[in-house]
């Protein structure tokens, strides 16, 4: 064989190698602008609708809202603690939102001017009385104010029914799996780093993590996947920092199907993972 032919032979891969090499790169670029513009596209979807929130109130006129990521901060001027309160309330109970820092700042009202003498006339009354003041029997004395007890729990009530809606906005047919495994996919984690924000807002809701699926294959197995995939999505947010004692998972096979199993799409649709709270059953 000649050196020429040779030379020949060896150039091929060569080039094959460099064409994969730039189309890696192509793909890693495209792959970190697409993310880019989705963490950028969600960052102000978030203050838009934190901003259109607040706005919906005319006391909050003077407050501003800047989201960084999925964090947003409040800024601005309230009349009161309880505008600047309720302010954070709103804000936190925006989708998506994972932190509220809350600066801010309290108007100073001015002082009223009194007229001097109306003061001194009431400072030198003086007010005696010989009577006997005798104590108001039991039967006459006011009831405990359970006014404190009673908005606390409509608070509660009023989170837990933000986190339903925040979840049930979750779209749960993209909590995928790898094909024959619990393994999620990174379609799923990007699903389910949206639970874990919710679910790390609001620390009093508990949840249940259903597993279901498709009349496919015998309900002994299906029973089995289930359950399996349940728990996969379990220990997940388990690793993000969601404590496990607010979590159950449980795997219904294809016991409770939401489409005919009798189409590919119905199929596909009856394999799903369903996140539910279950505060107050």
């Amino acid at each position: 064989m000649s050196l020429e032919n040779q030379k020949r032979q060896m150039s091929c891969p060569l080039w094959l190698l460099l064409l994969l090499l730039i189309g890696a790169v192509l793909l890693y670029l495209l792959y970190n602008h697409a993310s880019t513009k989705k963490a950028q596209y969600i960052q102000q979807d978030i203050e838009n609708r934190t901003t259109s929130g607040l706005s919906g109130n005319d006391i909050f006129n003077a407050v501003t809202a800047k989201a960084d990521g999925r964090d947003i901060t409040l800024s601005g001027s309230a009349a009161s603690e309880e505008d600047k309160t309720q302010a954070g309330l709103i804000a936190s109970d925006v989708f998506g939102v994972r932190q509220v820092s809350n600066l801010i700042t309290i108007q100073q009202v001015p002082e009223t001017v009194t007229d001097s003498k109306e003061e001194d006339i009431v400072e030198n009354k003086s007010f005696s009385s010989s009577a006997k003041v005798e104590p108001l029997p039991n039967e006459f004395l006011p009831l405990p104010d359970e006014s404190d007890e009673t908005e606390e729990t409509s608070t509660e009530d009023k989170k837990i029914a933000a986190a339903v809606e925040q979840l049930k906005q979750l779209d749960f047919s993209s909590i995928t799996f790898e094909k024959n495994s619990s393994d999620l996919t990174n379609q799923a984690i990007e699903t389910l780093d949206i639970a874990v924000a919710t679910l790390q807002d609001n620390p009093e809701v508990r949840v249940r993590i259903e597993g279901h699926t498709d009349s496919s294959g015998s309900p002994e197995v299906n029973l089995t996947i289930s359950k399996q995939r349940a728990t996969s999505v379990l220990n997940y947010l388990v690793g993000s920092g969601i404590d496990n004692t607010r979590m159950e998972a449980e795997g219904f096979g294809d016991q409770h199907p939401i489409a005919p199993n009798d189409t590919a799409e119905g199929r596909i649709k009856n394999r799903r993972i369903e996140i539910k709270v279950i505060n107050g059953e």
